[in-house]
């Protein structure tokens, strides 16, 4: 035989939706149960009731016998402890008028939220919620409590900062900001420019293959297929009939001197993170350029990288520029070549030549660029 549980009184009208189970088990036990449950839930908000009004009452004592003698009182009337009677105050000074809103608490939630350490705000937060909601989850409380104590924490670090501190931590977010600006215009204009030269390759591309028959397409294919080949503007120009000689050696050195220099003054150096003894940098890169150790391209690409790499990063420790040149720290970064492009038995001699270009690039390009690595 199931024991019968013990209540008195009848189940309240409003009672909240359970969200317990009752299913497998007998309506006769489940309506018990339910009995038992409205109950309690019934004791509980006398729980709160009286644990209010009896913090009233010791504050009313108070004000009449003064600390002193309230102390002895407590003691001879109840045996309890200052901090006894303080917990009851406190809930009664916190919620004397908030009392039907927080009866559905359990005590120790009660006492904790009226304890002097919980801010005001998160007091007030709890009972916000309440209003809303009658049973908040004991977490969301917590959390609510929590929230509060780092908001006051912060507050008062802030309030005992001086002038100078507040100063220089506008300061230093300021050149936060600012390095992030500079590294995502660089990235956009990094961006604009890969655009801008898959487009001239493809349009390229496209004149080559329609002016050339299919011999000259698979002859051509045949000569990029060679190893390290580029194409450059010059060599169209010795090509022309109607150009006259080549120019001699002197010549194009002073015209490859010129196109380095103009790679250093209009990318290079503004892309380079750090502004510092332009002179030696531009010496820098020259030398590497006419020393065949990198290209130009080759060079702006890393300084390109170099400065994102470097975004967020205390600037003091970003290398000089011709340190980094002189360093070949262009090479630290993973080689990003685009393989070379293959042949596929179903398509045209004219596209795999455009196949051939696109992959090799002209104009001084490398064969291949996927950009700054941005980490993060």
């Amino acid at each position: 035989m199931t024991p019968r549980i013990a209540v008195s009184g009848a189940r309240p009208e409003q009672s909240v939706a359970a969200a317990f189970d009752y299913t497998d088990i007998s309506s006769e036990d489940a309506e018990c149960l339910r009995d038992a449950a409205a109950q309690i839930r019934s004791w509980r908000k006398q729980t709160i009731r009286v644990m209010i009004g009896t913090g009233v009452n010791l504050l009313a004592a108070k004000e009449m016998l003064g600390h002193g003698r309230f102390t002895a009182w407590l003691q001879a009337e109840f045996g309890w402890a200052d901090r006894t009677a303080r917990n009851y105050m406190a809930a009664a000074e916190a919620f004397r008028d908030k009392t039907e809103i927080i009866s559905d608490l359990p005590a120790t939630v009660v006492y904790q939220l009226a304890s002097p350490s919980v801010p005001s705000a998160a007091r007030d937060a709890v009972v916000s919620r309440l209003r809303e909601d009658r049973h908040v989850p004991l977490t969301a409380i917590r959390d609510i409590v929590a929230d509060a104590k780092e908001h006051d924490r912060v507050a008062r670090a802030e309030a005992k900062k001086t002038a100078e501190q507040k100063a220089k931590e506008a300061r230093s977010k300021a050149r936060r900001e600012a390095r992030d600006a500079r590294g995502a215009a660089a990235l956009r204009d990094w961006r604009a420019e890969a655009e801008a030269r898959d487009v001239a390759r493809s349009k390229a591309a496209t004149l080559i293959v329609r002016r050339l028959t299919a011999e000259d397409l698979a002859e051509l294919q045949s000569l990029m297929d060679g190893p390290g080949l580029y194409l450059y503007l010059s060599d169209f120009d010795q090509a022309r009939p109607d150009i006259g000689a080549a120019p001699t050696a002197t010549a194009t050195a002073k015209q490859d001197v010129a196109a380095a220099e103009a790679a250093f003054e209009e990318q290079f150096w503004p892309a380079y993170p750090r502004k510092d003894d332009k002179g030696r940098a531009r010496k820098a890169f020259l030398a590497v350029v006419k020393a065949k150790k990198a290209t130009a391209a080759e060079l702006v690409n890393g300084a390109m990288r170099y400065a994102v790499e470097r975004q967020d990063e205390d600037p003091k420790y970003t290398k000089q520029p011709a340190t980094w040149l002189n360093a070949e720290a262009w090479l630290n970064e993973r080689p990003q070549t685009a393989p070379r492009a293959l042949i596929s038995p179903a398509a045209s001699r004219s596209e795999s030549a455009m196949a051939g270009i696109l992959s090799y690039g002209m104009n001084q390009e490398v064969p291949h660029d996927d950009g700054p690595v941005i980490e993060g």
